[in-house]
């Protein structure tokens, strides 16, 4: 990207390593994904930082249906600059030009591709609207991984700390807001590491349990059946200097008992 000027020469590089598994009544899905992270402080000024975030070696073992379309549409994602929050998440990607030149270059390819699913030409009207709304791009990145790995917010100051998380693509509520409270773990091991752990919990003033409830009594046509969503989330980091980790690992299982189970694991690590 022009006209950013690298202070920092130094390349974090990140071995990245993704599996998920759902099971939503019949239909079943399991995927894992691993890739190179590089990322790299680009300038520091007036208390804002830029970082370059490069993604190489991607691969997905599963590439059918959504996850198809996941990794047609990771080159766009695949080189990016971003700022980050007061906070320390992920703020705004400043390349957002670049990644729409991209869109528009691929986009009738990939429609071609998935041209035997039902609505291929509208699922690409939705990632062109995604992009023309740089604030919505961002706010699609700033929670998942690897970003929330890489810019959570924490560091090897980290004490004690509340701080707010998503899940996001969630049947009918659309997002699972998330309260999290960061702890800083007692080092006994006489690394020069510190680790931070998250758990988090469905912050269920603001998510609409009825609503999911209906969801499911309605798909099941039991009036009696169960809906409430059931969470368990949990981050863990190693720092040893500075607000980029040396490995990180973010872990969620929701489940709806007898109508979904879904379990993600990621793991982001230092490569030597």
């Amino acid at each position: 990207m022009s006209g950013i000027i690298n202070t920092s020469p130094k390349i974090r590089e990140y071995q990245f390593l993704k599996k998920e598994y759902s099971h939503l009544r019949a239909l079943e899905n399991k995927n894992t994904t691993k890739a190179i992270i590089q990322c790299q402080l680009q300038e520091d000024k007036n208390e804002e930082k830029i970082y370059h975030i490069k993604t190489t070696n991607y691969h997905q073992e599963n590439t059918i249906g959504l996850f198809g379309w996941v990794n047609d549409l990771q080159v766009l994602k695949e080189d990016l600059y971003v700022t980050l929050t007061k906070e320390g998440l992920l703020k705004e990607v400043l390349n957002i030009g670049e990644i729409r030149s991209k869109w528009a270059s691929i986009r009738k390819e990939i429609i071609e591709k998935h041209s035997s699913e039902k609505r291929s030409v509208d699922f690409a009207k939705l990632i062109t609207k995604l992009l023309e709304d740089e604030q919505r791009f961002a706010d699609s990145l700033r929670y998942v991984t690897p970003y929330i790995s890489l810019f959570s917010g924490f560091s090897q100051n980290t004490k004690q700390q509340k701080c707010y998380r998503e899940i996001p693509n969630f049947p009918v509520a659309k997002i699972i807001p998330i309260k999290a409270k960061a702890t800083l773990l007692s080092n006994q091991s006489q690394t020069p590491f510190t680790e931070v752990v998250a758990n988090g919990e469905i912050d269920r003033d603001n998510f609409d349990q009825a609503k999911v409830t209906d969801f499911v009594r309605t798909v099941r046509d039991n009036l009696r059946a169960r809906g409430e969503v059931q969470l368990r989330y949990t981050e863990r980091y190693a720092f040893n200097a500075g607000v980029l980790p040396e490995q990180a690992m973010c872990m969620s299982m929701v489940v709806i008992p007898g109508f979904l189970y879904r379990n993600e694991k990621t793991f982001l690590k230092m490569r030597s």
